[in-house]
């Protein structure tokens, strides 16, 4: 008959449990180690913890839509592969110069949808907002076939615009139109409904490569019928102050006429205003 065992010595057993006691803190510590230090990344970011299948880029900072992105503006932390967002981006380097579409927050991973990029990795189409250059605004003008160069206005051409204004003389027999110069070398960014949806890269054409250094030789759509006279409005690409002063003058103008530039003509002609009698009876 098995019988318990008295009078242990106590010397002996708080001997076995002070050993007990520094074995579990000796392992306590090594797990908190390992833990920080898979918090850690190896660009001196943190990573969620524990360390994941994958690392994404995450923004140091909040990050306006419209701004143009460089790589000390992220860094990787690490994630399981279902807590990635849809698209998320993994290379700093690669968004370098990309311009968000969408705000992205302080410390909330990179969707490649914030920089135009499908989650396939492939460029989504622009909207029109992607082709304006900073500082300027897109305006439109109403048009027929015979203001807009016959109806042959494609994305990514160059032209003038002269504004025709009659100032009605009273008490005479003749009222005076105003020819104006408005404004030159303004760059088309949409014509009705279609804007500059595809790019092409005019250096790939040999015959076309002379003419590649042109701002808008990647900037042409291709599949644009510019002979469509169908089109009653037409985009341009102007400065604040000069979109402003487009907006009065269309408001006094009975018509805008678009004249087109030759490829890559940028020169500025000294034009003036003309002004002549025209018969009230004509």
């Amino acid at each position: 008959m098995a019988s318990i065992a008295t009078g242990a010595n106590p010397e002996r057993t708080n001997r076995w449990l002070l050993i007990g006691a520094v074995v579990l803190a000796t392992s306590a510590g090594v797990l908190i180690f390992v833990a920080l230090a898979n918090t850690v990344s190896d660009d001196g970011g943190t990573t969620s913890a524990g360390s994941g299948d994958a690392r994404a880029l995450v923004a140091n900072d909040n990050i306006p839509a419209g701004t143009e992105l460089e790589a000390s503006m992220f860094q990787l932390e690490s994630f399981s592969e279902d807590a990635l967002v849809p698209g998320a981006l993994f290379d700093a380097k690669e968004v370098e110069g990309l311009v968000t579409r969408t705000e992205v927050l302080k410390n909330q991973q990179l969707s490649g949808r914030a920089v135009g990029v499908a989650d396939d990795g492939r460029p989504t189409d622009p909207v029109l907002s992607d082709v304006l250059d900073q500082g300027t605004l897109a305006v439109s003008v109403s048009v027929k076939e015979v203001t807009a160069v016959g109806g042959h206005l494609v994305p990514g051409d160059r032209v003038d615009l002269f504004v025709n204004i009659v100032e009605r003389v009273p008490n005479a027999d003749y009222d005076l139109l105003h020819v104006v110069p408005a404004f030159q070398n303004v760059k088309v960014v949409s014509r009705a409904q279609t804007d500059i949806e595809s790019i092409v890269n005019l250096a790939e054409d040999d015959e076309q490569s002379a003419d590649a250094t042109s701002p808008d030789a990647t900037e042409r759509p291709e599949d644009v019928d510019p002979t469509d006279a169908r089109a009653q409005t037409i985009t341009v690409q102007l400065s604040p102050e000069d979109t402003q002063t487009l907006i009065m003058q269309m408001k006094l103008a009975d018509e805008v006429w678009f004249a087109l530039r030759p490829f890559g003509d940028a020169g500025i002609a000294p034009l003036e205003e003309i002004v002549v009698r025209i018969s009230k009876n004509r």
